[in-house]
């Protein structure tokens, strides 16, 4: 277990020493480098101010500082949005602090398959984020918490070629990584061409603390009685190769035409080795006191979009969009699982295949003008077919096979949305968002008695937005929308995946429920929102959300062990307060430092109706959030900043037996910039650098027995040195 950096004074002082003497030359090459303006403020309020709807944006200036080679790494800073590691869901990022699905992911405004980790979108080939609490009618309403829009590279607007170094150490590996980039036009044609290269290694240690007690009858004064105790100590070796390419061109037919492709290439390569080693206190021990795993994973993306724009008579405009997406998931798993002295009982050989094609056509009409009206209407269709199969061989020692599966099934999935909107000036401070969306989504196995299920969903979601300004700075939103989170086909396939090992009601198989119906909300938002012209801005919001049909996880005790499924389980309320500010001290005092601060703070409070006790709160929600930063500029060329981030999710209670909780994350980023000149820049950037480890808890009691379970895993500072040349 790592000790809490903290602990090491010296360690701390050489870290932050690096951002100060890393790029002290600057200052005896002063007369040579260009002045930068920390002035990415001013743009993304520009837009936030001007819309009808609930949006926030971050241009590529504010969320490229820190050299990140994860997505997720970027958005932990932005206000309201929070990333937790759930056990067996990995990571989950989300607004509001809602859990796994509660947060619409979209990447150009279009849904991702499911098995896409959103981690493997390279940060240098997205040109914005933007953050819808709200969206409009022409975006998905499969959004509860909100959507979060990731925009990949599209400008054409210069020619320049740009190529960045990089190197990144953790745990000491050092790993290479190499992003190329250009843009230029010819002609009526123009193009963007991004590409990434990185290669990442890490180390992951975990360590398990469980026990299992035999409860004494009601009547009885007896103890309980210690049925097994034992420590598990985890070791994970992960290597992450992937190469991203992201294409795009325009072409100008005619001043009233344009035509464009945008393409999107990902390649990701995973290797896994983990070994885990069980030490007995008490009772028996697992299945398997020792044992090896070895995971292979290719994860294939591609996405290809051409549109078309045609601008008509009165401003009218009509758009179309069509394309094809194709998502491929490959993994190749084997387990070795041995007694206390390292003798093999078993060996499991599991394949696992996934290939989803989805065909879309979409269109969009912008009625010519009406005086104090933006009116548009369009439609959204989609078709995918999704093959999925997993194969298990398993062997005793002698390599005997004493299990054999083979489960497989075809999927098709559509989808149709009709919706019509409408920006509606009525008057000088008073803007009226108005909308309305009819949504379908169907999912049917085509393998009959292999998986059958048919599932529908539909939704009619009206949307209210209104923006009230009391003057040039000043303005309050009120919105309401109707939105739902559809089950994923994970969720809905009744297939058993096991555990390798360990079986128990704190560690349990899964399973899919073919009846699981759709979660269906109801949200309310108010916000009031003040920008100054110097770029600062302070915004104060609140939330509510009534859900219906809300899913939770049902454990249950089955012949071969404990099982998880997910079920409906009554109706939710969500509630929350948000705060947000941004300003430069220089708008306070010319005089003092050029310093830019930016600070979110986030309360959300739930309660599962039917779940009794306290803490009854939505799963995996985080209770609290916070984050602080700065950015600094030093002098001329020079800038460095930090962000400081806090999340708590407290106890959470599932059922009336089961329970769970996770200590307080506390993590600190900093970065350091050094502008060579125009062409070159230099940046250094430590990501997690207080690197704290983190407990969670879970625990199960009934009438008969009790058990407690705690993780702890440790986390790692990761340091990136990158080289950023234009040509």
């Amino acid at each position: 277990m790592k000790k809490n950096f903290s602990h090491y004074p010296l360690k701390q002082l050489v870290a932050a020493s690096c951002f100060i003497v890393f790029p002290i030359v600057a200052v005896a090459e002063a007369d040579q480098i260009q002045s930068v303006e920390l002035n990415g403020i001013n743009a993304t309020n520009k837009v936030r101010q001007g819309e009808p709807t609930i949006v926030s944006v971050f241009g590529k200036e504010e969320f490229a500082r820190y050299g990140d080679t994860v997505l997720s790494e970027v958005l932990k800073r932005l206000p309201g949005v929070t990333i937790s590691e759930s056990k067996n869901k990995g990571t989950v990022i989300s607004l509001r602090g809602l859990g796994v699905g509660y947060t619409q992911i979209l990447l150009n405004g279009e849904t991702m398959p499911d098995g896409f980790a959103i981690d493997t979108i390279a940060p240098e080939n997205i040109e914005r984020i933007e953050i819808m609490r709200v969206a409009g009618a022409d975006s998905s309403a499969q959004g509860i918490a909100g959507s979060i829009n990731v925009i990949l590279k599209k400008k054409t607007s210069q020619d320049q070629t740009e190529v960045k170094w990089r190197l990144n150490q953790q745990l000491g590996y050092v790993d290479p990584g190499l992003t190329f980039s250009s843009s230029g036009k010819s002609g009526d044609l123009a193009y963007n061409l991004s590409a990434v290269l990185d290669r990442s290694r890490t180390d992951n240690n975990d360590r398990i603390d469980e026990y299992l007690l035999q409860k004494a009858a009601a009547d009885s004064r007896q103890a309980e009685t210690l049925l097994s105790a034992r420590q598990l100590q985890q070791a994970a070796q992960v290597q992450r190769d992937s190469l991203s390419i992201t294409p795009h061109i325009n072409w100008q037919i005619n001043p009233d035409q344009t035509l464009s492709w945008q393409g999107f290439i990902n390649q990701v390569y995973v290797h896994q080795t983990k070994q885990e080693s069980e030490t007995t206190l008490a009772g028996a021990t697992t299945d398997f006191p020792r044992n090896t795993s070895v995971w292979n994973g290719h994860l294939s993306t591609t996405r290809n979009t051409f549109s078309w724009e045609r601008s008509l008579e009165n401003d009218a405009k009509l758009s179309l969009i069509t394309g094809w997406n194709y998502f491929r998931r490959a993994s190749f798993f084997q387990f070795w699982g041995s007694d206390g002295g390292g003798q093999l009982l078993q060996h499991r050989d599991v394949s696992a295949d996934a290939n989803e094609n989805v065909f879309k056509l979409n269109g969009k009409y912008l009625v010519p003008a009406i005086k104090d009206h933006v009116l548009s209407m369009g439609w959204e269709t989609s078709y995918g077919k999704r093959q999925e199969q997993r194969t298990e061989h398993d062997h005793d020692a002698g390599e005997n096979q004493v299990l054999y599966t083979n489960q497989q099934y075809d999927a098709s999935m559509t989808k149709v949305a009709l919706f019509a909107q409408d920006e509606w000036r009525l008057s000088e401070n008073w803007l009226s968002y108005l909308g309305l969306r009819w949504e379908h989504v169907r999912v049917q196995s085509d393998v009959a008695g292999d998986f059958p299920l048919t599932h529908t969903d539909s939704l009619l979601s009206p949307i209210v937005q209104t923006v009230w300004k009391l003057d040039e700075q000043r303005q309050w939103r009120f919105a309401l929308n109707r939105t739902l989170k559809a089950p994923t086909l994970v969720n809905l396939i009744p297939r058993i995946i096991r555990i390798d090992n360990d079986n128990g009601p704190l560690n349990p198989d899964q399973q899919g429920n073919p009846v699981l119906r759709a979660e269906k909300s109801w949200g309310l938002d108010v916000a009031y929102e003040q920008f100054n012209a110097e770029g600062s801005m302070l915004s104060a919001s609140a939330y509510m959300r009534k859900i219906s049909d809300v899913t939770i996880d049902s454990l249950s005790q089955q012949a071969n062990g404990w099982l998880v499924m997910p079920v409906n389980n009554g109706n939710a309320v969500v509630m929350g307060i948000e705060l947000e500010t941004k300003f430069a001290l220089t708008a306070i005092d010319v005089s003092l430092p050029k310093i830019n601060l930016h600070a979110n703070l986030n309360r959300n409070w739930s309660r599962v109706m039917n779940v009794s006790g306290s803490d009854n709160v939505m799963p995996d929600q985080v209770k609290f959030s916070a984050n602080l930063g700065m950015d600094y500029q030093l002098q001329a060329g020079w800038t460095l900043g930090g962000n400081y981030a806090f999340q708590t999710q407290g106890t959470e209670r599932a059922s009336a037996y089961l329970y769970s909780s996770q200590n307080p994350e506390r993590k600190l980023d900093m970065y350091s910039v050094w502008k060579v000149n125009p062409q070159t820049q230099i940046r250094l950037s430590v990501s997690n650098l207080l690197h704290q480890d983190s407990r969670q808890r879970a625990d199960y009691e009934d009438t008969q027995i009790r058990a407690g379970q705690q993780i702890v895993k440790a986390s790692n500072a990761v340091w990136h040195l990158l080289w950023e040349q234009r040509f």
